[in-house]
């Protein structure tokens, strides 16, 4: 999640319109509320199906998803080639922004 966030700064500040201190400071709060989970917890099987779901998409994603399924919890992402490549593999435990907002808004 850290290097998510350092590798997308540049992004972050972009999209966001906030000046550099903004996002340092956010980037920190949203850390503060966060658990952090060692990936070494995962277990063989675990990784080797995560790998085997994104392996044809970016191997890169592996974590993310071995984390969502040993928590089994949606994944949260903005990446639309991995939203279509995991649905297109049977693979739904997985949900972007906008559908999160509605979700979201369906509880107010």
């Amino acid at each position: 999640m850290i290097g998510e966030l350092d590798r997308h700064h540049r992004k972050l500040i972009s999209i966001s319109k906030f000046p550099e201190p903004d996002i340092f400071f956010l980037k920190k709060m949203v850390l503060s509320k966060l658990t952090l989970v060692d990936l070494a917890t995962i277990d063989q099987d675990t990784w080797t199906k995560a790998i085997s779901l994104v392996d044809h998409i970016d191997e890169f994603d592996a974590p993310f998803v071995a984390l969502s399924l040993k928590m089994d919890t949606y994944l949260w992402t903005g990446d639309k080639k991995l939203i279509t490549g995991l649905k297109d593999l049977g693979y739904n435990q997985v949900i972007d922004t906008d559908a999160l907002m509605v979700l979201r808004n369906a509880l107010d």
